[in-house]
C-alpha cells in the first residue's frame, strides 16, 4: 500500500470515527469536509436532584458555574476555601473547595473559565440537616452548549406579556396609561428578568411568570370582594416593577443585585419608576396614584419584612396575600420537584422554619 493511501485512511479514521468523552454522552463527528461538531446523543446529562444522596460518595456532574468566591474558615487555624455557585438549569447550589485559594485557582495548570461549564467531582455531606456539597476536583468543558443550563419560566413570555397588556388597556384612567406605558417601555426586560436572586421565581422570565399568576388570581379574587378591581390589578402588575432596576438577569436566567438594588431595594426603585412616568405622561397626582404608590410600599405586609408602611385598605391587603401565595407556592413547587421522593426536608432562606412533607 502506498504511503498516500495510508495517510488517507488515517485521516478518514480520525474524522469519521466517533470519539466518546469520558465524562459525557457526546460524540465528535466530522461534517462537510472535516468541520467538527459536538452533538448530544443521549440528552441525559444528570441533574443535581439525581445525585445519590448517600454521604461520602464522590460523583461526577456537569454544571454551569456562575461565579466563585474566596472565603476563610472561622477555625483556630484559618484557611482559605472557594465557593462555587452552580446550576443545572433547574436547581442552584453552592459547593466548597476546601484549602484552596483564588491564587491557587488562577495558577492552575489547566485554566478554568468562570462563568462557564465545569465538570466536577462532588461529594455530598450533611451539615445542620441539609446537604453540603464538597468539590474534590474540577475542570472546564467547552463541549456542552450553555443553553442546556438556562433556567426559564414554564410559560410563553411573549404571549403572556401580550395578554396582560391587553388587560391593562381595559383599566380605567390613570391606570391604563400609566401601567401600559411602563410595560411597553420595559418589554424586553420583562420577557427576560428573573423574580429574585435566590428565592422565588429566580429564572429567566420569572418576574413575568410571578406577575402572570398573581394577575390571574387577582382577576378572580376581585369578583369576590367589594374592591376596586382596576386598582388591585394595577398594583399586581407594578408591585415588583422595581426589580427591573434592582436585579440584573443574564441569558441563563441567573440574577444578581445591581448597585441600585443593593443600596435602595425594589420597593423604593418601584416608586421612583412610577413617579417618573407620572411626570413623563403629565398625569395629575390624584388619590388614585397615591393609593397605587401605597400598594407598592406596603406589599411586603409588615415593617419587619421590608415594607415602610403596612396595608391600609382592602386592595393593599389582597395584594400582599396574593404575593405571599405565589412566592411561597412557587418555592414549595420547586422544592418538591428537586427533593428526593419520600424525603421530607426543611426550608432555608426566607422560608426557614417551614418543612416540606414529601411522602
Amino acid at each position: 500500500m502506498c504511503r498516500k493511501s495510508v495517510v488517507t485512511k488515517r485521516l478518514i479514521f480520525f474524522f469519521c470515527y466517533p470519539y466518546y468523552h469520558p465524562y459525557s454522552n457526546w460524540k465528535l463527528y466530522s461534517h462537510h469536509g472535516g468541520r467538527i461538531k459536538w452533538r448530544n446523543e443521549m440528552h441525559n446529562i444528570r441533574k443535581i436532584k439525581d445525585l445519590d444522596p448517600k454521604c461520602g460518595k464522590i460523583q461526577t456532574l456537569v454544571l454551569y458555574c456562575t461565579k466563585i468566591e474566596e472565603k476563610t474558615t472561622k477555625s483556630n487555624t484559618p484557611s482559605n476555601y472557594l465557593v462555587f455557585y452552580l446550576t443545572d438549569g433547574e436547581t442552584d447550589i453552592d459547593a466548597k473547595r476546601w484549602n484552596y485559594s483564588l491564587e491557587d485557582f488562577n495558577n492552575a495548570r489547566v485554566p478554568v473559565k468562570i462563568p462557564g461549564v465545569v465538570i466536577l467531582k462532588l461529594e455530598i455531606q450533611e451539615y445542620n440537616g441539609q446537604p453540603s456539597y464538597i468539590i474534590h476536583g474540577f475542570t472546564s468543558s467547552d463541549q456542552y452548549p450553555v443553553s442546556l443550563f438556562a433556567k426559564t419560566a414554564p410559560i410563553d413570555t411573549a404571549q403572556i406579556f401580550d395578554n396582560i397588556l391587553n388587560d391593562i388597556k381595559q383599566y380605567r384612567e390613570p391606570y391604563a396609561s400609566l401601567v401600559g406605558a411602563i410595560f411597553e417601555d420595559h418589554h424586553d426586560k420583562l420577557l427576560l428578568w428573573g423574580g429574585a436572586k435566590r428565592n422565588h421565581h429566580n429564572m429567566a422570565g420569572g418576574l413575568l411568570y410571578h406577575i402572570c399568576r398573581m394577575h390571574e388570581m387577582a382577576t378572580y379574587v376581585s369578583s369576590l370582594y367589594d374592591c376596586d378591581a382596576d386598582l388591585l390589578m394595577a398594583g399586581v402588575d407594578l408591585h415588583d416593577i422595581g426589580k427591573l432596576h434592582e436585579l440584573f438577569t443574564d441569558d441563563l436566567g441567573s440574577s444578581d443585585l445591581t448597585d441600585e438594588g443593593y443600596l435602595k431595594g425594589h420597593i423604593v426603585l418601584g416608586i421612583e419608576i412610577i413617579n417618573s412616568y407620572v411626570q413623563k405622561l403629565a398625569l395629575d397626582p390624584t388619590v388614585d396614584i397615591l393609593k397605587l404608590e401605597h400598594m407598592i410600599l406596603s406589599h411586603h405586609g409588615k415593617l419587619e419584612w421590608g415594607s415602610p408602611v403596612q396595608p391600609a385598605f382592602l386592595e393593599a391587603v389582597i395584594l400582599h396575600h396574593l404575593d405571599m401565595i405565589d412566592s411561597q407556592g412557587e418555592t414549595f413547587e420547586r422544592t418538591k420537584k428537586d427533593a428526593q421522593p419520600g424525603v421530607s426536608r426543611p426550608f432555608t432562606g426566607s422560608m426557614k422554619g417551614n418543612i416540606l412533607f414529601n411522602r
